[in-house]
């Protein structure tokens, strides 16, 4: 199946067409550079995955309004194509990755354990996945030839903004759904946050963390301060902290020109 079509869902061609005329009605405030506006920008630590662990490598990406920042791309970075995005903006894709990158290599027998979903289905997602060049095979870890272990591509960081379209209307559409499962995403996380909390002691209820702040900024300013919260959680993600009471974090920001 082609991951651009499975991604965005079905859908009437007038609704599309709704769609790619208010894309293209926001192209030109995307692109003006010299303008100062009202920003609001929110992060959020969110504790989700009991457990320490070694994984160094930044997952996956940002896009022009979310954590996944504003449109700069960093050198460490891939230009996601649509295929990209449709491949990974997949409720269950999203997950395989997160299992893969948290856990490390993993067969598609364990990954359907770990997601109570079918072997079959989970293989599927996997190849999609593989196609995209998001994850690879780990030949090395095989027992034998049926057995096929994948692990995250060297590269698994990606970059996106809906300017990056051009006025392509599929393209378009590609992102802005990419751009919605992604913010589904991140509040999802926080969502199993407060279902989960009363499950640790009291100071990680305390140190989770949420902040908000409205701000008056240009582009390069905003890049600037973008740029800024990235070296720091890099620091921290180089740095992964040991001992019993150690947790893998969530964490991801927005920070977009907003009203109130």
């Amino acid at each position: 199946m082609n991951p651009t079509y499975e991604m965005s869902g079905a859908g009437s061609e007038h609704a599309d067409k709704r769609q790619r005329q208010r894309l293209t009605n926001q192209l030109p405030i995307l692109h003006r550079e010299t303008q100062s506006h009202d920003t609001a920008i929110s992060t959020s630590l969110v504790e989700i995955v009991p457990g320490a662990g070694n994984a160094s490598q930044e997952l996956l990406c940002k896009n022009s309004c979310t954590f996944y920042r504003a449109a700069m791309t960093p050198a460490n970075r891939r230009r996601a194509e649509p295929s990209v995005l449709a491949a990974i903006h997949h409720p269950l894709r999203r997950r395989l990755l997160d299992l893969i990158y948290i856990d490390g290599p993993a067969t598609a027998s364990r990954l359907a354990e770990a997601t109570g979903e079918l072997v079959g289905n989970i293989s599927h997602h996997l190849k999609v996945l593989s196609a995209a060049g998001v994850i690879e095979e780990a030949p090395e870890l095989a027992k034998n030839r049926r057995e096929r272990w994948w692990r995250v591509a060297d590269t698994s960081s990606y970059s996106w903004s809906i300017a990056d379209a051009k006025g392509d209307p599929a393209a378009e559409l590609v992102a802005a759904t990419a751009e919605d499962a992604n913010l589904a995403h991140h509040v999802g996380k926080v969502r199993q946050w407060f279902d989960m909390r009363y499950e640790f002691e009291e100071p990680w209820v305390r140190a989770a963390y949420a902040t908000e702040r409205w701000l008056t900024l240009t582009p390069s300013r905003l890049d600037e301060l973008s740029e800024r919260i990235e070296e720091l959680v890099r620091e921290y993600a180089d740095e992964p902290s040991e001992g019993d009471d150690a947790h893998k974090v969530f964490f991801f920001a927005h920070a977009i020109p907003a009203r109130p």
